[in-house]
């Protein structure tokens, strides 16, 4: 009270001099507040000015009116079925809360009845019990929301507020009027935020506050204290309508960022699989070039089955080569960010290339040629870095002779390498060629192989080898990779292939198998040249009946045969350089002419 009484004798002074003053210099007091009124717009249009001028206003108002293309409609129209979406959760989770809430306001209104009775204390608590009754059947889901029925809801519950406002002008006995328009204004801000439609707030808005103000008239009765009541209600609507567009502004930013985000991972991938398909695999890399997810392929390549997940890429690379591979990664960021800049001939270029050694198990070497595409990742703001590889299987060498590994079997085995990439034997014919190799092929010598039975022909010079019998056992994990089907096949027939395996397993399994299960035409390696393939006429999938024994009793394995027969070489593939043997150098070939 003393602070109001202050204020008041401070404003009456003012007041009281500023009169005095027009009255000694002749001055038209309202004159002079008009004069005040237009150096304010003036100044006000000088320095935000820009902000309304027509041209700037046309184009926010055109933006804002509506999508201008067909591909703009299809995307707005996406975005506003999953802004109802989030409309329709909203309200069921706010429903679900103001439920509790709402039968605390009908036990006040059952309250205030019972203090003074009246009509227009029962309107107000059929007015109160109405939007309990449609917390409850919203929150349990009792009916289905649409566009249309949500709307439909959000008018009735805006109806019967503007009910209870009306019946303020009826009887106003015990109502404290500032406890009263608190709740009203907050229950119209509520309304507003859980049904976040600014197209059907802004009329909603504009009839409540002409409620508020007829309601006011009628209870006061003094027109001029309607206007400055019409002006607060004016504010409280702006107010709603500006809360409701900026959240939904904001949803809508959010929803069209989602589903940006969400395409460019649907893109990647997609671009990743096709990678697949035409290199001989792909591997996403971090900022600090760390595998992200696992890779098949390149455990494949390196001929081994532990994770990748989190290791350094450049780990795997010959130490002389990891300076030249981030050299090349960086000069392969700085290109593209160029054609991202705008250059079209640096964007029309092909991406380069780089080719590296990498190391698999048992230091065995693997060249492959690496292809990078950086991605950015804008959640993280960081940059990814995607490396596409084509293995170079022509380039694969042995590691160096080990203590445990005798050195025949090396000399062997290098001897059959280099037969088999020697030009005389490309230039044998293709049927004598893999009879020949297939005599003195050599399996590859693994700490697997338990045994090995072999039924030879007694008639026969040298006692030939009609028939094989090999058997492998698992040691451990990290003891090697042992021999596996996905090795031998095709790698675009290997998903064909496992999941007729798992289909044939599952059928023994619930006991619906009585033949084998035809896979005519499959392509395997060749055992004599594993970049060539041949085709198996008759492929068949067998189920094994025989019993685990020993260890592997206690944790029996599902178990088939495979049986392939009736090769045939597939042409298709066959590599034939003839007409390359006999080109030469041309500096070679004349100093052979003219010596």
């Amino acid at each position: 009270m003393v602070l109001e009484e202050s204020l008041r004798t401070h404003a009456t002074s003012f007041a009281e001099a500023l009169e005095v003053l027009c009255q000694r210099h002749n001055l038209d007091l309202t004159k002079l507040a008009v004069t005040g009124v237009a150096i304010f717009l003036a100044l006000h249009l000088w320095a935000f000015g820009r902000d309304v001028r027509p041209r700037r206003a046309f184009e926010q108002w055109r933006n804002f009116s509506g999508p201008t293309s067909e591909k703009q409609r299809q995307k707005d129209a996406r975005i506003e079925r999953e802004l109802h979406a989030l409309r329709e959760q909203f309200l069921v989770l706010s429903t679900s809360l103001f439920f509790h809430l709402q039968c605390l306001v009908i036990l006040w209104h059952v309250f205030e009845f019972c203090s003074s009775p009246g009509i227009s204390r029962a309107v107000q608590l059929a007015t109160g019990a109405f939007p309990y009754c449609m917390h409850g059947v919203i929150a349990r889901r009792m009916i289905r929301l649409t566009p249309r029925s949500l709307r439909i809801v959000a008018s009735l519950y805006f109806l019967s507020f503007n009910c209870f406002v009306l019946l303020q002008s009826v009887e106003h006995g015990t109502n404290d009027p500032v406890a009263q328009q608190i709740y009203q204004v907050g229950s119209r801000f509520a309304m507003t935020m859980i049904f976040m439609d600014t197209a059907f707030i802004m009329p909603a808005q504009i009839i409540t506050s002409f409620s508020e103000c007829f309601a006011y008239w009628k209870f006061k009765g003094d027109f001029a204290l309607l206007t400055s009541f019409m002006i607060g209600q004016g504010l409280t609507c702006i107010a709603c309508v500006a809360f409701s567009a900026a959240c939904q502004y904001t949803l809508y930013k959010y929803i069209e960022a989602s589903l940006e985000s969400a395409g460019a991972g649907s893109m990647v991938a997609g671009f990743r699989e096709v990678l697949r398909g035409i290199c001989d695999g792909e591997v996403l890399l971090d900022a600090d070039f760390r595998i992200q997810g696992e890779s098949p392929c390149l455990q494949h390549i390196l001929m081994s089955q532990k994770s990748l997940v989190g290791k350094a890429f450049p780990e795997l690379l010959d130490e002389e080569e990891r300076k030249m591979f981030h050299e090349f990664i960086k000069s392969s960021t700085e290109a593209a960010s160029t054609a991202g800049d705008g250059w079209e001939e640096e964007s029309l270029a092909a991406r380069p290339c780089h080719r590296v050694s990498l190391r698999g198990a048992c230091n065995i070497k693997a060249s492959v040629d690496i292809f990078h595409v950086p991605v950015v990742d804008q959640m993280n703001e960081e940059i990814l870095h995607l490396i596409a590889f084509r293995e170079d299987n022509e380039s694969k060498h042995l590691p160096e002779a080990e203590a445990d590994i005798g050195s025949d079997w090396l000399d062997l085995l290098r001897r059959q390498q280099d037969q088999a990439s020697s030009p005389e034997r490309v230039l044998r014919h293709a049927a004598s060629k893999a009879s020949e190799t297939s005599a003195g092929y050599l399996l590859p010598a693994c700490p697997e192989l338990a045994e090995l039975t072999i039924l030879v022909d007694m008639e026969s010079a040298r006692l030939d080898i009609a028939q094989a019998h090999l058997r492998y056992k698992r040691i451990s994990d990290d003891a090697g990779e042992m021999p596996c089907l996905r090795s031998l096949i095709l790698p675009t027939d290997w998903e064909t292939v496992r999941g007729k395996a798992e289909r044939f397993a599952r059928k023994i399994r619930e006991g619906r198998v009585s033949q084998p299960k035809p896979m005519n035409g499959l392509r395997i390696k060749m055992p004599s040249d594993p970049r060539k393939y041949m085709i198996a006429r008759k492929a068949e999938f067998l189920p094994c009946m025989a019993q685990n024994q020993g260890e592997e009793a206690a944790r029996p394995r599902q178990k088939l045969w495979v049986h392939f027969s009736n090769f045939v070489e597939e042409n298709s593939r066959v590599r034939s350089p003839l007409d390359l043997i006999g080109i030469g150098e041309a500096g070679a070939r004349r100093t052979r002419s003219y010596g």
